[in-house]
């Protein structure tokens, strides 16, 4: 009998063995070598693993339709469908939903490539991130932005072949529905416990739990080729705990709107965007796929246009990093800026400039390498020289803001009611001094990648930054400077004012997005903890040396900004690259007298950059200016 179980595991382990190789064999461009080796693991896999089956049958439909074999491709993924539905396997069925999206693709059918694209995004909508499975949870991150991706693109290409029969709104929605996702990706990695009681968050957490358990059970009992009855038993207990998580949700609902808006939110359709608009606003929208980057722009009185941009992902994030590596110090802007920033404004906004002509506000909905790049600096015409660089700049056209998606816009316009009796501080700012100061140039103050742990380099003009701005308040600001900006001082003071002000170092991980935050005395204040905060202003600024990594793929910026918004504030300063303290209070400086004057946020940053460039000095370089960016309600 062991001799048995070791024949066994030893087929289990060849099997697993073999479909890697196979899978790698494929994805390095040598699909008939593949299919030898999964037809090999196939043969181990029959009538032991039924799972394994099904992944390695998916494979193997991939490999064909890499060759160009349909209908081999097409009878491998069926069968692998066969298997997943009868074990349950949700992962594999959405993973084969989105194979046989592509082959239908490839034979020309985009109708019936959309149908079975959306068969894999409404599993996948129903599945959360913490999976026990390796092998599935592995597929899930690893496919998981390719689905919206796929499903962009073909409704696209329907409306290209069928202008005005609504493929451009499902495809703009389908848009907003993948950053939902990425969202929920998260908050899967995050406890979030403001916003709800501390009962009702402990039933969604068990009902959730639940709800996974019974799934696991079910494919488990199937692979294991159960009784009927005992799976028909699992299967109206998984009914009965879907519909206890539907009543709490809607009980969350009912009690915690604003947990319930960012746990489980809902999409915007186009009408409702444009309600949310005003009549001098633009919102554009970039869609950034692995096989073509799309823009929508929407305008309150304009519609929806869709465009596909001549630009691919790949060139764009390569002109990006191009654009980035020009500001990593104020030097000469020489050809290399003047290239790409010109290619960019060409690529990403001259082709739709007629839908929103006469706009003067741009809301721009960033995707990947695109939430690091400063609109703003974008050149709208070939500068020769420097010297013609000022009046080229797109500042000098649109008052540009960022919001991390279209839904989200209707959250921005709740306000919350100001909590307490006494009248709030207008200013309130937290200004870390990081240990033993040192006298260093601007251009080497920023260690890369600094950590909990390890000192970070001082910031020599933070203090002095937020107490010049303090000095347009007298009797109305409270600041915490050194040692009393710490973690523990930002969680138990009230976080209530005008605008909430963190003048230091930030953090972006972008591989593990959860982990960014602010470094302050004594630790991190990471995004989990942002969450969690209570605040109540009507701005927060990060005047902060932000120190993502070389990987920019906007996730960690993302995650930092929707902490903030989330947390009670409708609308986010913050940096995109290292800048040099010593430089930004005259920025901030002219970004308050400006939202003093009218309250306009996005016009006041606007007008404090300009305010710099018309000097032509040395803070003319968009070093200076073009890494604040305003993200959430512009006014």
């Amino acid at each position: 009998m062991l001799t048995v179980s070791e024949t066994a595991k030893l087929k289990l382990q060849k099997a697993a063995a073999l479909h890697g190789i196979g899978a790698a064999q494929r994805w390095l461009g040598r699909p008939a070598e593949a299919i030898q080796s999964l037809e090999q693991a196939l043969s181990y896999r029959q009538g032991n693993d039924r799972l394994g089956e099904a992944l390695t049958r998916q494979e193997l439909g991939k490999s064909y339709l890499t060759l160009g074999d349909q209908g081999r491709a097409e009878s491998s993924l069926r069968e692998a469908q066969r298997i997943a539905d009868a074990v349950g396997a949700f992962l594999p069925q959405a993973g084969v939903h989105y194979d046989l999206a592509l082959l239908e693709r490839q034979k020309g059918d985009v109708q019936a490539a959309v149908a079975e694209i959306e068969q894999a995004v409404k599993i996948l909508e129903t599945v959360r991130s913490d999976l026990s499975d390796d092998r599935l949870r592995t597929s899930f991150f690893a496919s998981r932005r390719s689905y919206y991706d796929l499903y962009v693109d073909l409704l696209m290409e329907l409306d290209r072949r069928s202008p005005g029969q609504g493929y451009a709104d499902r495809a703009l929605a389908a848009s907003e529905q993948g950053r939902a996702r990425g969202l929920l990706d998260l908050l899967g990695r995050l406890e979030l416990t403001r916003g709800i009681s501390a009962e009702l968050r402990h039933r969604e957490t068990e009902a959730a739990a639940r709800l996974s358990q019974i799934q696991a059970q079910l494919v488990e009992e199937s692979l294991e080729k159960s009784r009927p009855e005992v799976l028909a038993d699992l299967r109206s207990r998984l009914r009965e705990a879907e519909a206890e998580q539907q009543a709490i949700e809607q009980r969350i609902k009912a009690e915690s709107p604003v947990y319930y808006e960012v746990r489980y939110p809902s999409l915007l359709q186009r009408g409702g965007i444009q309600s949310l608009l005003d009549p001098d606003t633009a919102l554009l929208e970039y869609s950034l796929g692995d096989e073509a980057a799309y823009l929508f722009v929407i305008t309150r009185d304009g519609g929806l246009t869709a465009h596909r941009l001549a630009l691919s992902r790949s060139e764009i994030a390569s002109e990006a990093e191009k654009l980035r590596k020009t500001f990593e110090s104020p030097g000469e802007l020489g050809y290399a800026y003047r290239s790409a920033a010109y290619r960019l404004y060409q690529g990403l906004v001259a082709p739709a400039e007629a839908d929103f002509r006469g706009k003067r506000r741009l809301l721009i909905a960033a995707d990947g390498p695109l939430s690091h790049l400063p609109f703003d600096a974008l050149l709208t015409g070939v500068a020769q020289d420097n010297a013609s660089l000022p009046n080229l700049y797109l500042i000098h056209r649109y008052t540009t803001s960022y919001i991390p998606s279209a839904s989200v816009l209707s959250s921005l316009s709740q306000q919350r009611p100001a909590a307490g009796s006494e009248p709030p501080p207008r200013f309130l700012a937290f200004a870390p001094a990081y240990g033993k100061a040192a006298v260093r140039e601007a251009s080497n103050e920023v260690r890369s990648g600094a950590a909990d742990g390890a000192e970070p380099p001082a910031l020599e003009g933070a203090e002095a930054e937020v107490e010049a701005i303090a000095e347009r308040y007298p009797g109305k600001a409270k600041l915490f400077l050194g040692a009393d900006a710490s973690v523990e001082n930002v969680k138990k003071n009230p976080l209530v004012s005008d605008c909430i002000h963190f003048a230091g170092h930030g953090l972006l991980d972008e591989e593990h997005p959860e982990n960014s935050g602010l470094l302050l005395e004594g630790g991190t204040l990471r995004v989990a903890d942002i969450f969690n905060l209570d605040l109540r202003a009507g701005l927060v600024v990060l005047s902060a040396c932000e120190t993502a990594g070389k990987e920019v793929n906007g996730e960690g910026l993302v995650g930092l900004t929707r902490a903030f918004l989330y947390a009670g504030s409708p609308s986010v300063v913050v940096t995109l690259w290292r800048v040099a303290d010593r430089k930004t209070p005259d920025l901030m400086l002219r970004f308050y007298a400006g939202l003093d004057e009218n309250g306009d946020k996005a016009e006041a940053l606007r007008q404090a950059k300009l305010g710099l460039i018309r000097n032509r000095g040395l803070r003319a370089h968009p070093y200076y200016w073009a890494p604040f960016i305003l993200v959430g309600r512009p006014r």
